[in-house]
């Protein structure tokens, strides 16, 4: 029904509790619930299934199915007619119900929760902090990127009496979520990794992004840590907003509480020594990562632990063993000898360029090589903004294969300012690109794929690794 799951809870909800935490009315006797499900297709016996209301569904089509597979009551908008077993608690919006109940968990839990958003790198850095903290502490993180106002509930619902840790992700599309997530998560920890030109069309603005963003640091708890980006021109403005008792910095360029130095490219990622200033510690270490920006998402990490009180050295120790994020830089090769990056999870201006660091750190490839889809969610600007990307790929890149008419307008930048028209290739869509994919490269070729998630290039990434 959605494309969240479910999640069991530590202790048992009673009815009475949900009813308290939502507002709710009680229909029919008491009950237990031992997890909390959107979705019947992943639901348990014993969940309360929550019927969720969408553009495009209405969770109120499966009570009957939720019932049957066992669940132990329905959080509701209209009661069915039959019940079964189950009780009923109904209220008057089921999306807001939901953020009350978790807020209502988060609160009964003794756990330290690290709310963690930014225009890019909020996913890669979570999985980095969840990897690194693993050893020293008990930790939950948002599977995948379960960052709204479904998933940051069913994230906190993950949390036990044994959790230490949860990494709750806080993304938004429109002003006013980070704040109604971060009221729900209630971080002790908050990270912003930078502010960027993301989620424009329902934010407007880079000052409305700061604005939305900025809101997790007024809602981390008095006596919390707030973590931010030293190289970013904006935390100053981020800083002045933080409602916290200490502040971590990361960086590269600017002075920073954890920095890195020496940076070196090698055949599994980058060299690098970390620097932890304040300590005078410094680490020598190889991360397996390629880019500039995922070094940059090792600090925050580590700002992270530092803030949860974990010894730099711990983490540190567990940095190489650290594991690709599928769609996310992900180094694939086709059966024609192409190499591949796989970036194509999401995309935006910011973090393009990011990918291209690792495009230009290459000396090996016979030709560095762009497929662009369209970034989308950039409002009324996106085609200048895809054009000026396009002068920006000027000497980074030796081919550009453009899919969408977004990414046109990079390509016909990219033309204007190289006159090498040969040198770009166009597709109106992915089912276009994929059927051709394998004339297009050659043995040798590094090739980056880049596009948001709407655009569906990871279609074309696995035709061309599928290729013979």
């Amino acid at each position: 029904m959605t494309a969240h799951s479910a999640s069991a809870c530590s202790a048992p909800l009673a009815a009475c509790e949900i009813t308290d935490a939502t507002g709710g009315c009680l229909v029919g006797g008491e009950g237990l619930a031992t997890g909390v499900s959107t979705d019947t297709r992943t639901l348990r016996r014993g969940d309360l299934f929550v019927a969720l209301r969408g553009e495009r569904f209405d969770g109120h089509d499966f009570l009957a199915e939720a019932i049957s597979r066992g669940a132990a009551g329905v959080l509701v908008q209209e009661a069915p007619a039959e019940m079964g077993e189950a009780f009923v608690v109904v209220v008057d919006d089921t999306g807001r119900a939901l953020l009350a109940l978790a807020a209502a968990y988060r609160r009964a839990m003794e756990v330290s929760v690290v709310g963690i958003t930014g225009s890019c790198g909020k996913t890669s850095t979570k999985e980095m902090a969840s990897h690194l903290l693993g050893s020293e502490r008990r930790v939950i993180a948002a599977e995948r990127s379960f960052n709204n106002h479904v998933g940051v509930p069913l994230t906190l619902f993950r949390v036990d009496e044994q959790t230490d840790v949860a990494l709750v992700e806080i993304g938004t599309t429109a002003p006013g979520e980070v704040a109604e997530l971060a009221d729900v998560a209630q971080p002790d920890v908050a990270l912003v990794t930078m502010i960027g030109r993301a989620h424009l069309a329902g934010l407007g603005s880079l000052a409305g992004v700061l604005r939305e963003k900025g809101a997790l640091l007024e809602a981390v708890a008095e006596q919390g840590v707030a973590v931010l980006n030293a190289d970013d021109p904006f935390t100053p403005e981020l800083a002045r907003r933080s409602r916290a008792a200490r502040t971590l910095r990361f960086g590269l360029r600017a002075a920073a509480d954890i920095t890195a130095d020496s940076l070196r490219p090698t055949a599994r990622g980058v060299a690098l020594r970390i620097v932890a200033t304040e300590a005078g510690q410094v680490h020598a270490v190889e991360l397996p990562r390629a880019g500039q920006h995922d070094v940059r998402n090792l600090l925050a990490a580590l700002c992270i632990g530092r803030a949860l009180g974990v010894e730099l050295e711990a983490m540190l120790a567990r940095v190489s063993t650290l594991s690709p994020v599928p769609r996310r830089l992900e180094p694939k090769l086709a059966k024609n000898g192409v190499a591949i990056l796989d970036d194509t999870y999401n995309a935006n201006p910011e973090s393009l360029l990011a990918a291209l660091t690792v495009l230009d750190a290459s000396t090996v490839a016979t030709a560095r090589v762009l497929v662009l889809g369209d970034m989308l969610e950039l409002g009324d600007d996106a085609a200048a903004i895809h054009a000026v990307v396009g002068e920006q790929l000027v000497g980074r890149v030796d081919r550009l294969v453009t899919v969408g008419s977004l990414a046109a307008q990079a390509g016909e930048a990219f033309v204007e300012l190289t006159g090498n028209a040969g040198g770009w290739t166009r597709f109106d869509d992915v089912d276009q690109v994929s059927s051709v994919l394998p004339e297009l490269f050659q043995s040798g070729d590094l090739v980056l794929f880049k596009a948001s998630r709407g655009v569906a290039l990871d279609r074309a990434v696995d035709a061309l690794v599928g290729s013979a």
